[in-house]
């Protein structure tokens, strides 16, 4: 009987405190389940504190910088540098053309195979909104196409026939068969 009325004044006493205004507390900074950092600044009207999160925010997928990377599915993929390709001697962009050259790693972060198609899955886009994935017989170093194992990368460069006129250039990589893409600014 002694133990029920230590409860029933403890509920009674911690009923009182919490019909005041929250109050700012302050903790060290912890991390919050997904990863981020978080600081707890003030203790709700519930005696919880409440938690600000100090994350920085995403990139947005569709204006990355060269070096980026991003989650595609399950591709990560990283553009490292792009070039523009003058040609050789007997092969050399059109006069109105010019040859774009990214140089990209695609790893495989799902548990199946990655089957990788350059041709379905990356392109060059223009300030216009349009999309050019012609192919240039421009000199490039290995090559994105391919299968890739789980927990494994390909490293490889893409060449792009585009109008020498463009402008507002980004890389697109996208799922071959889905909606998700990410885009990198490269002028």
């Amino acid at each position: 009987m002694r133990a029920v009325i230590i409860l029933l004044g403890l509920g009674a006493l911690l009923t009182a405190c919490s019909e005041d205004e929250a109050t700012v507390v302050s903790t060290p900074t912890s991390v919050t389940e997904d990863g981020a950092t978080a600081q707890p600044t003030e203790v709700t009207d519930t005696g919880a504190p409440e938690v600000t999160s100090t994350e920085a925010p995403e990139p947005d997928a569709l204006n990355l910088e060269v070096g980026a990377t991003a989650d595609i599915a399950d591709a990560r993929v990283t553009l490292h540098t792009w070039r523009v390709d003058p040609g050789q001697e007997f092969f050399k962009p059109a006069a109105d053309k010019q040859w774009i050259v990214v140089d990209v790693t695609v790893e495989n972060t799902g548990d199946d195979e990655y089957n990788i198609s350059s041709l379905l899955q990356t392109a060059i886009r223009d300030s216009e909104d349009r999309e050019h994935s012609d192919l240039a017989l421009a000199d490039t170093s290995g090559s994105l196409d391919g299968t890739i194992p789980t927990g494994q990368s390909l490293r490889g460069e893409r060449a792009f026939e585009i109008p020498a006129a463009s402008t507002g250039l980004q890389f697109v990589f996208k799922q071959a068969f889905g909606n998700e893409q990410a885009r990198w600014n490269l002028r």
